[in-house]
């Protein structure tokens, strides 16, 4: 199994656009063309923000160094309820358990999935549905976080 002694996971859950994280205002706080991003290299990112798996940043995000990179190559949607935000975290929480990354999108996939098929609005469901397809996930299957 590929391990990292001490990864930084850097969790976040804001707005995306193309390039980076952005504030309310629009304004980017990470942009992943900064060369300061070398700074993540060895560490994951667990990303819930639009754009946040498109080529731009999860190229930008890889190349700079990041082991295991979390994101969603299209607009993300989010819906404010306790049950949707532990679907949306299950992914994170099972690396953080000590279960390898493949089993980790397999945790979060079903979480997920299960979430959308409790739905009686079968267009929030969709939604759900859009965000399962578009999530990417970069690292090795095997890559598992030390405790």
């Amino acid at each position: 199994m590929v391990s990292n002694e001490d990864p930084i996971v850097f969790a976040v859950f804001c707005h995306g656009k193309h390039y980076g994280f952005r504030n309310d205002d629009e304004a980017y706080f990470i942009d992943c063309r900064d060369t300061t991003l070398y700074r993540l290299a060895n560490d994951i990112v667990y990303s819930c923000a639009c754009e946040s798996g498109n080529n731009d940043m999860l190229f930008n995000m890889v190349s700079k160094g990041v082991k295991v990179y979390w994101g969603y190559d299209c607009e993300f949607t989010y819906f404010n309820e306790d049950d949707y935000a532990e679907a949306v975290v299950s992914g994170l929480k099972s690396m953080l358990e000590g279960n390898p990354l493949k089993n980790a999108k397999e945790t979060l996939v079903a979480s997920m999935t299960d979430y959308a098929n409790r739905q009686i609005n079968a267009i929030k469901a969709g939604f759900v549905y859009d965000n399962i397809d578009k999530l990417t996930v970069f690292g090795q299957d095997d890559f598992v976080l030390n405790k």
